[in-house]
């Protein structure tokens, strides 16, 4: 991991998780971190029957993505 992830990343667990209100915001705000790769993870659940999506971007672009599905496979 490069020196300036570590001093970003560094302590708890938590501390890597950072709350978002949707998904297009960390695709906005991953500009501003262009050196990181990002990870946005979306979970519906229904009565324990879950649909899962999400997508990789850094520095403002869409590297890979998976639509909401049961698939666990493509996450």
């Amino acid at each position: 991991m490069p020196e300036q992830a570590r001093s970003i990343f560094s302590g708890s667990a938590t501390g890597n998780v950072m709350h978002i209100e949707s998904g297009s915001d960390l695709l906005a705000w991953s500009k501003s971190v262009p050196d990181f790769v990002l990870v946005y993870i979306e979970a519906e659940c229904y009565g324990g029957r879950c649909d899962y999506g999400g997508y990789v971007c850094c520095d403002g672009q869409l590297l890979d993505s998976v639509m909401l599905s049961e698939d666990k496979e493509g996450l």
